[in-house]
């Protein structure tokens, strides 16, 4: 995804686990991220939590990427820190 957005002329940042994409994050505070819901060190869910309660990355578009199709992961996923 990031090789596509980046010939598309987007900047991109790629995190590896989820305390990297907090670190990124809030380092470099983007418009959009999108997050994958299977990480390792801090799933989807934890990250978004942890940007949702900085001052700076609190009002960040984050929308959930996965591969699960688990309707509790979606219900999950719009129902908690994710704005997609």
């Amino acid at each position: 995804m990031a090789a596509y957005l980046t010939l598309e002329g987007m900047q991109c940042r790629t995190a590896f686990g989820g305390r990297e994409a907090n670190l990124i994050g809030t380092a470099w505070t983007p418009h959009v991220i999108l997050m994958d819901i299977s990480m390792p060190e801090r799933n989807g869910f934890d990250a978004a939590r942890v940007l949702r309660q900085e001052l700076r990355t609190d009002s960040i578009a984050i929308v959930a990427h996965t591969a699960l199709d688990e309707p509790e992961v979606r219900r999950q996923a719009t129902a908690d820190e994710f704005d997609g």
